[in-house]
């Protein structure tokens, strides 16, 4: 599912840990794919893809916004 950062911004994770070597960090407004959902010793862990490929993790604490794509049909909009 596409998903778009609603924080200033967040680091993304190697591993969902927070000891983790942060890899890069997104910024409001970017968009990438969210996958599976990690519960972790208490803490929440969100599996992210970046538009560059990259995989890594983001805080479950974070705040992202999912997008949808809708499809009009028809010629009375």
């Amino acid at each position: 599912m596409r998903a778009s950062l609603g924080d200033e911004s967040a680091k993304v994770w190697q591993q969902p840990e927070a000891e983790s070597i942060s890899m890069t960090s997104i910024r409001k407004g970017d968009e990438f794919e969210i996958g599976k959902v990690i519960r972790k010793k208490k803490n929440t862990w969100v599996t992210v893809t970046l538009d560059n490929g990259v995989t890594g993790y983001i805080s479950g604490d974070t705040h992202i916004f999912a997008i949808q794509q809708v499809e009009a049909i028809g010629n009375d909009l």
